[in-house]
């Protein structure tokens, strides 16, 4: 079954997830923050930080370079669809996770503004939908500098796991 999200129900999961992405800790006085892939903490002033090659330094900072976006307790979500030469509508295809119940999927256009999203319980749609839309009729179609992203969710709709934004064009 393929479900359309609208634009506010995109708005919402965007928001979740760029929320999920950023934390602090009100206890420790830490903060992580993600950033073009990489994640870094910075010490509170006075604590003993992770990198400690750095004498004498107020604060201490670590980064680490990941591959995938970082959301404590889900896991990477494997896209399998070529970054180019599906088409205008080419099927996108990624791997499936346990205990998923329903798959976000979402296109991006080359200036990072939500161009189309689906939901659906397979790990695999159409841009455009569950069908491929014939050449020449009206619809959606991925253009160079365009990215997609597949977030899975639980039956509780609790998220499970998070693809990268990975480039997709014709």
């Amino acid at each position: 079954m393929d479900y359309r999200v609208s634009a506010a129900a995109l708005a919402v999961v965007t928001v979740f997830v760029v929320g999920a992405c950023s934390s602090s800790s009100a206890d420790s006085g830490a903060s992580t923050t993600v950033a073009d892939a990489a994640v870094s903490t910075t010490a509170p002033e006075g604590s003993v930080g992770a990198d400690t090659t750095t004498p004498d330094t107020t604060q201490a900072t670590t980064t680490t370079v990941v591959s995938e976006p970082v959301i404590v307790g889900a896991d990477p979500i494997v896209q399998i669809t070529p970054t180019d030469g599906g088409g205008g509508r080419p099927l996108l295809e990624w791997e499936s996770i346990d205990g998923a119940a329903l798959y976000f999927v979402t296109i991006y256009t080359e200036t990072g503004s939500p161009y189309w999203a689906a939901v659906t319980e397979e790990t695999k749609t159409y841009v455009g939908g569950p069908l491929q839309i014939p050449a020449g009729r009206t619809g959606p179609n991925v253009a160079d500098g365009y990215t997609w992203v597949v977030y899975a969710e639980d039956a509780d709709g609790n998220l499970l796991a998070v693809s990268s934004e990975r480039p997709i064009a014709p």
